[in-house]
């Protein structure tokens, strides 16, 4: 069967395959080498974001993975030793862009442009991004609507759709397009923040209004109860510190009045907003691993 998506082109570099795939692989695609080490974190977080441009176009770019701890010898020879976090951008065998800090996924993918060839479906996504951080939902929304008629098997194009549908609060849309999405794509990094997203959208639906929370925190003595949908608000919006601390918070509450972890709650919150964000944000995730499970000490 062949597969509904195409597939994003990464692959490890070493001395021996670099010239067959960097060299003459940016003789038909634009390369983006990225130099990284588990040591490093932000260059780990750059990875990540061209691994996120890989799957954002696929068999449009490569990225090539080298890390440096075991490619000694090509780390040296490309001058990158000692100079993490580095990206270099490789087209037509010329070095021809770097990025020596991390930049998001979005900022990564606007360097390539100018070296990508992007048919309508691509252009039109382009453009509906560019709406997307103008605030303009509806615009993106259309955008998308007609790029995937132009091209339904890029699920970069599905995924944006239902941020722009969440983003004009149109939860149903956004369930009906995610259930019909390949368990593959679901379960991928932006799948898994998607799938959680919704989640929590959904609880909102039945949640207080967010300015009534203040006042019902000060006079309810179940506290935890009103932490929830508090966490669920600052979810929605994108505030995942404070979304953390509230549900922190509302499982010491719980454990306090001898709930057992498995039923409780805010636990089961916590570990849903984990796997939202771990594909994107594992150090803080395993921060806030840590901050669970100190209550259970």
């Amino acid at each position: 069967m062949t597969p509904l998506f195409n597939q994003a082109l990464i692959a490890d570099i070493t001395s021996e395959n670099f010239t067959d795939v960097v060299l003459l692989g940016s003789q038909r695609f634009p390369v983006a080498l990225v130099f990284w080490s588990e040591t490093h974190p932000e260059s780990m977080q750059l990875l990540a974001a061209w691994e996120a441009v890989a799957a954002q176009y696929p068999g449009k770019l490569i990225v090539g993975k080298v890390e440096v701890t075991k490619q000694l010898e090509l780390t040296n020879r490309l001058g990158a030793s000692g100079k993490l976090p580095l990206c270099k951008i490789v087209h037509k065998q010329s070095f021809v862009a770097l990025q020596d800090s991390y930049h998001s996924q979005s900022v990564c993918a606007d360097l390539l442009h100018e070296f990508l060839e992007l048919d309508p479906a691509e252009e039109k996504h382009l453009n509906a991004i560019d709406a997307m951080v103008e605030g303009d939902y509806a615009r993106a929304e259309t955008l998308l609507r007609e790029a995937i008629n132009l091209f339904s098997d890029n699920p970069e194009f599905h995924l944006d759709l239902i941020d722009a549908f969440l983003k004009q609060r149109k939860l149903t849309d956004a369930q009906t397009l995610f259930n019909g999405l390949p368990q593959e794509v679901q379960e991928s990094a932006k799948g898994r923040y998607f799938k959680g997203m919704l989640y929590f959208v959904e609880q909102l639906q039945s949640a207080p209004p967010i300015a009534d929370l203040p006042t019902q925190l000060a006079k309810t003595p179940n506290k935890e109860k009103v932490l929830l949908p508090l966490a669920h608000y600052f979810i929605a919006s994108d505030h995942t510190e404070q979304a953390v601390q509230a549900l922190l918070k509302a499982f010491q509450l719980e454990l306090a009045q001898d709930i057992a972890p498995p039923l409780s709650e805010a636990r089961a919150d916590l570990i849903r907003l984990f796997s939202m964000l771990e594909g994107f944000q594992p150090d803080q995730v395993k921060r806030y691993r840590q901050m669970m499970q100190s209550l259970l000490v």
